[in-house]
């Protein structure tokens, strides 16, 4: 990703930490659909490691770490170029459940 220079609302010319903390929940957020199954934020932490450069290339990964019932935790960071890390998260993502109390489903593409 590439974050663009729109978004430089921090100080010193750095990403805002709202962004990167929404950066990292949506990442961590997605990781359940890969799996076929929709999950949402329970609680989420983030740690700033140093200030996210603008207008460079950035990598932004996540994973599961464990599974429990509807409940997922997930670790996410994103690193810089160089591959030094800029901000690392740990979140429990849970599985909503329908009316009928069934697990649901993710949205399926038209």
């Amino acid at each position: 990703m590439r974050l663009p220079r729109r978004y430089q609302g921090g100080g010193g010319g750095a990403a805002h930490g709202g962004f990167i903390a929404a950066v990292l929940d949506e990442v961590s957020g997605l990781v359940a659909m890969t799996f076929g199954r929709l999950a949402v934020t329970k609680s989420l932490e983030i740690r700033f490691r140093r200030p996210m450069p603008v207008g460079v290339r950035l990598q932004v990964e996540a994973g599961v770490v464990g599974v429990s019932g509807r409940e997922w935790w997930v670790d996410s960071r994103i690193s810089d170029g160089d591959g030094a890390d800029v901000a690392s998260g740990s979140g429990v993502f849970v599985e909503p459940r329908t009316r009928g109390g069934r697990r649901s489903e993710p949205p399926r593409p038209a």
